[in-house]
């Protein structure tokens, strides 16, 4: 999928399964960052995370089963600005967009991705869990017509 951003600050983009190694290689890299962030309190930016945590799994879980989660890959022209993976019964998980292509639409299109693929394999949902306090994302899933299932 092609998709044309009004702001000039962020060239167009595709969304697409990670299929090739710089693919999986940059959704990894950019994964490992937020951990990094999230978990750790460590600043991403100064080159400290390690991708190859993230890649490992993602290759070895892939290889032990059939019903392995899709990983959708956003890339401009820098490379791999956001990503997730959308497992076959429609469970999104590792959404992240790098923070500055932030609310430019790249997340959306990355849900729209993983929607339109779990169909396809059967999902007839989609559905992530979000934790409570997390307004931002909540308010972004809301805004893209989901519900809050407690």
């Amino acid at each position: 999928m092609q998709f044309k951003v009004s702001d000039d600050s962020l060239q167009d983009f595709t969304v697409k399964e990670a299929t090739e190694m710089g693919d999986v290689w940059g959704a990894s890299q950019l994964l490992s960052q937020q951990d990094a962030e999230e978990f750790d309190g460590r600043n991403a930016e100064s080159g400290d995370a390690n991708p190859f945590l993230g890649l490992s799994f993602m290759r070895v879980y892939s290889a032990l089963s059939p019903d392995a989660p899709l990983t959708a890959v956003a890339t401009s022209k820098d490379g791999v600005i956001g990503m997730a993976q959308v497992k076959k019964d429609g469970y999104v998980q590792n959404l992240v967009v790098r923070p500055e292509t932030r609310r430019k639409g790249v997340a959306a299109q990355i849900v729209c991705w993983c929607a339109a693929k779990s169909r396809r394999r059967g999902a007839r949902q989609l559905w992530m869990h979000v934790e409570s306090g997390n307004e931002a994302a909540l308010n972004f899933y809301k805004r893209l017509g989901f519900e809050a299932d407690c």
